[in-house]
């Protein structure tokens, strides 16, 4: 058999296979007579191919070692992101291609230098729209995965030479995403060439910004500083506050952020099911869903543990509110791990807005408050850790992020953990980790790129206001009877009455044409409300 799949193989292109010889163990033994178990020969085979090979070999290994029929074998696949010591025998077998070193005409495509999860949500963009795309890279391992995956590509050494630019001239957009130095140099030699398309570069120190514009760059950015600063005003309300207007009532009413636990009674219901209003007297107007605020949060929709609400109410409100979801203090620190670019930035924007701020960090240098492993517990102590407002990961790798997640879940279950990813792939498996929201740099910088690239609207946070309006046609009916949320997703917070605010309505209560609501949603939302409640 072994033979078999080996002959196989080379059939379609494999040179040679690593063969280990073992034995192996399932949920029924094989017998012989007697009761002793009968061991047969199992071989494990390795083969190193490219990825254009794989279907081919795979689909003969599983007929030649007849993979269809039960305990004959199994075949899987992994990557190999590097090698060394064949790159000689596979040029000799003549199956990796030579990648081109010159630009393609490129009419009113998009040419793209350096891979990378800065530009893969735009690459899948530009895909989707059927609009040509060549990426110039000059990490010829990364160059060869491109072209592997069905991605023009050309292989370059800005270091040796720059390419020439001159098919760019009618090309829609040159997207940037190097060294600034490098960018700066193809920048230069693009308008040179005559390029008057635009030139958007990612950068990695914001104070070159004026010096890669004067190279020929339209639009130069940050990826990490603007993806720190995200994660900054979601972590912090007074970087970002959750409901805007509420000057005129902040004595009577109080804005909470609530975290619903795994032992709370909300868990796994709905806000229908709870009846929130009638059993706190508190209004839910917004949920924290996959890193955007939805308001008003669905009705139906299961609040599972991690959820993060926002509510307003009165201050007894909101206390009867706490004891089914644990409030996130305001005036205790928020916690950072990791001082990259993104932690950096991030912990920089908290300061400056006047939040108490720890850092944590494996160095010590300034802005670091603790030093050590954020693996060890002890360090997490020191932080705190357990009694932070929220835990925000800045790591480097995605797979540090996993790691801290899980440890940082399993150490301190009820503190909000919100997460710096750098592949959009990654984001699901960080939240699956432990992380309450998690945010990549492909999806800010995808955003922005496409924005700049291809004219998308860059998507807006809603954001919820408190609004102070007449009653309309809601005159002589009781304000919480009519359907307002449901129809418009405005929420009646309070009304006031000859000068006295009112928050609490009984039975009986009625509007009169003198009074004034207050109300909280989005600019939708109240749009909607004067549609359909406006005399």
């Amino acid at each position: 058999m072994t033979d078999a799949v080996i002959d196989a193989a080379k059939e379609c292109g494999i040179s040679g296979a690593t063969i280990i010889s073992g034995r192996g163990t399932g949920l029924q033994e094989a017998k012989t007579f007697l009761g002793l178990s009968l061991e047969t020969r199992t071989d494990v085979l390795f083969f190193l191919t490219e990825a254009e090979l794989v279907e081919p070999v795979i689909a003969a290994i599983e007929k030649a070692g007849r993979l269809d029929e039960h305990g004959t074998g199994v075949v899987f696949t992994l990557p190999v992101d590097r090698v060394a010591g064949i790159k000689q025998e596979i040029v000799r077998r003549g199956v990796v291609r030579e990648l081109p070193r010159s630009l393609p005409e490129l009419e009113d495509g998009v040419a793209i230098y350096g891979s990378g999860p800065e530009v893969e949500t735009l690459l899948s963009d530009l895909e989707s729209r059927e609009i040509t795309t060549v990426v110039i890279e000059e990490d010829e391992s990364v160059a060869h995965r491109l072209f592997a995956r069905g991605q023009t590509v050309v292989l370059a050494a800005l270091k040796e030479e720059l390419p020439d630019l001159s098919p760019l001239l009618r090309a829609r957009a040159l997207v940037l995403n190097g060294e600034d130095e490098d960018n700066a140099a193809l920048a230069l030699s693009a308008r040179e060439q005559g390029f008057t398309g635009s030139v958007i570069a990612m950068i990695s120190n914001p104070s070159h910004r004026a010096a890669l514009q004067l190279a020929g760059v339209t639009v130069a950015f940050s990826p990490n500083h603007i993806l720190g600063a995200m994660l900054a005003a979601r972590a912090s309300a007074r970087i970002n506050p959750r409901i805007t207007g509420m000057q005129p009532l902040d004595q009577l009413l109080e804005v909470a952020e609530l975290r619903v636990h795994e032992a709370s009674p909300l868990a796994y219901s709905s806000l229908a099911e709870a009846r929130l209003r009638t059993e706190t007297g508190a209004n839910v107007v917004g949920r924290w869903s996959d890193d955007e605020l939805h308001s008003p949060p669905a009705a139906d929709e299961e609040l599972t543990p991690g959820t993060i609400l926002v509510a307003v109410g009165a201050p007894d409100s909101i206390r009867r509110l706490s004891e089914m979801a644990r409030p996130l203090a305001r005036e205790v620190a928020l916690v950072v791990l990791g001082f990259g670019d993104v932690g950096r930035r991030l912990a920089e924007m908290l300061t400056d807005a006047g939040e108490e701020v720890c850092v944590v960090y494996s160095d010590q240098v300034p802005g670091v408050d603790v030093v050590g492993d954020v693996l060890d517990e002890s360090v997490l102590e020191r932080a705190p850790v357990a009694a932070a407002r929220a835990v925000i990961l800045a790591l480097e790798s995605d797979n540090a992020t996993l790691l801290v997640a899980r440890v940082v879940r399993e150490y301190a279950p009820d503190v909000p953990i919100i997460a710096a990813a750098r592949a959009l792939e990654n984001v699901g498996r960080i939240q699956a980790a432990g992380a309450d929201l998690a945010v990549s740099i492909s999806q800010v910088a995808g955003q922005l790129l496409s924005h700049h690239v291809l004219g998308d609207a860059v998507p807006l946070q809603p954001r919820i206001k408190l609004a102070k309006v007449p009653p309309g046609g809601l005159a002589g009916r009781h304000p919480l009877a009519v359907g307002i949320r449901e129809r418009t997703g405005c929420s009646v917070v309070a009304v006031e009455r000859q000068g006295e605010i009112l928050i609490d309505f009984d039975s009986g209560f009625e509007l009169s044409g003198d009074d004034a609501l207050y109300l909280c949603g989005t600019g939708d939302a109240f749009s909607r409300y004067r549609e359909a409640f406006a005399e």
